[in-house]
């Protein structure tokens, strides 16, 4: 059976939750003290029954790091750019720094936009009704679903790390828009009349 090996990169500003992602996602574990680190992790699990190697590439966050961009994002199939809903500065990081760079780099690549740290907007929203708006959705919600837009990610999500709410949903949801564009373009090869 044919292996497919998904390369998917985890990005935004610094302090924004990447490494906590995939730590809590690999480990199921979470840890409060800050840990900045560059890394990668691979794992295996199974998409329509067949067997799938996700490569999951964690990235810094900082200055120093925009110069390693073009070796490390090409050949990247799907990006989670992450900001940290309680933070309206890594909101605009990614709209100002990441989606820029992904579009000169990897405009094929598929985007999933990831709010993090839903734990601390569940707290704010429990205490303060004020950051709901009448449909019941967050003001931090509405404003990722506009970014998602404008940056034509697949699909906007919201996870915490610390709970663990959302976590595998992200991934997941990662695999399949995969999944879906490989589908949409073998279809349209299938498709194909030569005169």
């Amino acid at each position: 059976m044919d292996r497919i090996q998904i390369k998917c990169v985890v990005m935004g500003d610094i302090k924004v939750g990447k490494t906590s992602l995939i730590m809590s996602y690999a480990y199921n574990m979470f840890q409060e003290e800050d840990i900045p680190l560059v890394f990668d992790f691979k794992t295996t699990v199974t998409e329509n029954d067949k067997p799938v190697d996700l490569v999951l590439w964690d990235t810094c966050g900082n200055a120093n790091y925009n110069k390693l961009r073009p070796v490390s994002l090409p050949d990247t199939d799907v990006f989670l750019l992450c900001f940290s809903l309680d933070d309206p500065d890594s909101f605009a990081f990614i709209e100002e720094n990441c989606f820029p760079d992904i579009k000169r780099l990897c405009p094929n690549a598929l985007i999933l936009l990831v709010g993090t740290k839903k734990d601390l907007i569940d707290v704010c929203q429990n205490e303060q009704e004020t950051r709901k708006k009448d449909t019941g959705n967050s003001y931090a919600y509405e404003h990722g679903i506009n970014l998602a837009e404008r940056i034509q990610a697949v699909k906007y999500i919201e996870c915490s790390s610390k709970t663990g709410e959302g976590i595998k949903s992200v991934l997941q949801e990662a695999i399949k828009c995969i999944f879906n564009k490989t589908k949409r373009f073998k279809e349209n090869i299938s498709t194909c009349n030569v005169l």
